[in-house]
């Protein structure tokens, strides 16, 4: 190839270049200076709304209105929308923010250079994933409200109460609330916290009150240095279906429990007494078996009472022990809640006043009262000694029974196996009905009169059903001729009762009258008493709720003493409580708890059961008294002890 063609190629390619030349690297595009303050604008106006939501999240209409702004400036369909909004306000927003776009973007420039230049490339990605992050926590604050608090409270819940891990948000537990029908529960240790007593809200709350601002100023003292921290679980709600049982006993219970931490932080002991008040609510929103709790599963007490009281136990270390749930129903229901928290497994439980036999044997359980067994049977005794002889001709009886309820279900069935002088093949079969159900009350007492003609009817339930039972025996003109017999849960010291107005009633109690030299009587006489409580040659009455209300703190405390040491363990003190012994109100007091074998270690060895008789004046007498050894189920009666064999 000659030089010509060479040259020819060359021009050729030349002027190839020139008709195609390669396409320059196209440099990065600016965003002009009004489409970046354009941008701007959209982000201030972002931090803007988000800043404004802090202030106005209890506002529900600004709130919601903030809400739905944000919206529309994260999602790109709503551009124009937003965009017109930006025109209008553009330069109020972007006047205040260029000081602070300037150092932001000096900032970026001089320090975090690839990053400043990425985020400043991609400022509306940043924009819409922070608007999106930032909506769904305004999802999770509003709508989504409900779920989010539960799974978050679920998994808090884990690491507090579940596991021994350190975590940083693990609640006290104190603080009241309001279930489904209004009823107030929860946990206090004072009335620092404005609006969370009285948990009464009637006008009949001034006791409450009273007796709150009493241990209140008693835990001023004793909640600081070296003290044990006691729950005191009772039942302080009313409501229109239960306005006074549920309440009046809760009250004795308190009462009991501040005479004794009174009486033992004077003797200024190395260990103080400090009282925390679980209130339940009412006999019905604390039993899920109630007629209540069916209709409103909402109304029920125990599960939130109960976390409240784990919460207390993970975050408080004095926290020793757990005097209360009155009612053998509760009890149940509480010991069968407590297994669901690790704080709780190792806290000792005394109840003043649960009776059922199938608390005989629980460990770290105790209660103050005897068995269901040992009520059973000193009735039965009485019964075959005193009242069937009186008759002209073999007595018979009617016993009602509710399976339902753990001590209404026992007694009846202690106290029929126990009638040595009625033939067991001649007792009629046992009549259902259901506590607190007027109408069920009513045909079982009904069908009791009509069926069995008896002259005694025996009746297991509680005070507040009383008017009920006799009203019909007085509506089938039987007042005169059937006496009704019961346990402890008849037990009433008020001499201004309306019930026990037309038949006699016998029942089973563990209290007598004491005198007024026993400093705590003297101490309650004044403090709590008043001039309708019964009074006798022998002293005053107490409510023998107070009175084992007194005998379970006392317990705790005598634990302590015998310890003598300020640095225990749990299981030191659960050791120590489980053979405690002392004089009580109620008599001797000593545990079983390292009688493995005894069958009885949730019981006193022994106890003192006294008959009482409501008469047609309303009076209450004491009758007789017999001792109740409880590993042997035996009882014996102790004649000088009764004032008289008569109730007229």
């Amino acid at each position: 190839m000659d030089d010509t063609t060479t040259k020819r190629v060359d021009v050729d390619q030349n002027e190839l270049r020139d008709v195609n030349p390669p396409e320059p690297r196209e440099p990065i595009q600016q965003l002009p200076a009004n489409r970046i303050e354009f941008v701007q604008a959209r982000i201030f106006l972002f931090i803007l709304l988000l800043i404004l939501t802090l202030f106005f999240n209890g506002n529900p209409l600004i709130f919601s209105f903030i809400t739905t702004v944000l919206i529309l400036l994260s999602v790109s369909m709503f551009d124009p929308i937003s965009n017109t909004i930006l025109r209008y306000c553009e330069r109020l927003i972007i006047l205040p923010g260029r000081p602070l776009a300037h150092l932001w973007h000096s900032f970026f420039r001089n320090h975090f250079t690839s990053l400043g230049r990425w985020l400043k490339l991609h400022s509306r990605l940043v924009t819409e994933v922070v608007s999106i992050f930032a909506i769904a926590v305004l999802l999770a604050m509003t709508t989504l409200n409900p779920f989010v608090t539960r799974w978050s409270g679920n998994i808090n819940d884990f690491f507090c109460l579940k596991t021994s891990l350190p975590w940083f948000t693990c609640n006290s537990g104190y603080g009241v609330s309001a279930l489904h029908n209004g009823v107030r529960i929860g946990l206090i240790k004072d009335n620092t916290v404005p609006n969370t007593v009285p948990f009464d809200q009637s006008t009949l709350n001034h006791d409450e009150i009273n007796i709150e601002n009493l241990i209140f100023a008693e835990n001023r003292q004793a909640c600081i240095g070296q003290h044990i921290t006691l729950v005191a679980a009772t039942m302080l709600s009313r409501t229109v279906e239960d306005p006074l049982s549920g309440a009046t006993l809760g009250l004795q219970n308190l009462q009991g429990y501040y005479l004794w931490q009174h009486s033992y932080n004077a003797m200024h002991p190395s260990t103080r007494l400090c009282l925390v008040i679980a209130n339940l609510g009412t006999p019905d929103t604390a039993n899920k078996g109630s007629s209540l709790v069916k209709g409103c599963p909402d109304c029920y007490s125990m599960p939130q009472v109960i976390y409240q009281i784990a919460q207390l136990a993970h975050s408080d270390p004095n926290v020793r022990g757990i005097v209360g749930f009155p009612y053998s129903e509760q009890a149940k229901e509480a010991l069968d809640a407590l297994k669901n928290y690790p704080s709780l497994a190792n806290l000792s439980i005394i109840s003043p006043s649960a009776s059922s036999d199938n608390f005989s044997n629980t460990n770290n359980f105790y209660r103050i009262d005897a068995p269901d067994q040992s009520q059973g049977a000193t009735m039965a005794h009485f019964f075959c000694s005193h009242l069937a002889p009186r008759q002209s001709s073999s007595a018979s009886i009617a016993i009602l029974i509710d399976n339902s309820d753990a001590f209404s279900g026992d007694l009846p069935l202690d106290f029929k196996n126990n009638l040595s002088c009625i033939d067991q093949e001649k007792i009629p079969p046992l009549i259902n009905y259901t506590n607190g159900d007027s109408q069920s009350i009513q045909a079982a007492v009904d069908r009791a009169l009509k069926q069995n003609r008896p002259n005694y009817i025996f009746f297991p339930g509680y005070d507040e059903d009383m008017d009920t039972v006799e009203a019909e025996i007085h509506r089938q003109n039987h007042s005169n001729t059937v006496t009704i017999l019961g346990g402890d849960g008849l037990n009433n010291v008020d001499a201004t009762t309306t019930h026990y107005a037309y038949s006699l009633v016998y029942a089973a109690s563990f209290a007598q009258p004491l005198p007024l030299s026993d400093a705590i009587v003297r101490n309650f006489s004044e403090r709590f008493s008043n001039p309708y409580f019964a009074k006798t040659s022998n002293g005053l009455w107490m409510p023998k709720d107070t009175l084992l209300a007194i005998d379970a703190a006392h317990a705790f405390t005598e634990a302590l003493q015998n310890l003598q040491q300020g640095d225990f363990t749990q299981q030191d003190f659960n050791t120590a409580l489980k053979s405690v012994y002392f004089t009580g109100e109620s008599g001797e007091i000593l545990f079983q708890g390292n009688r493995v074998n005894s069958g009885h270690i949730s019981d006193r060895d022994q106890e003192i059961v006294y008959i009482t008789c409501y008469d047609h004046s309303h009076t209450i007498n004491l009758i007789g008294s017999y001792t109740a050894i409880i590993d042997t189920g035996s009882v014996q009666e102790n004649r000088s002890a009764q004032d008289t064999n008569s109730c007229t």
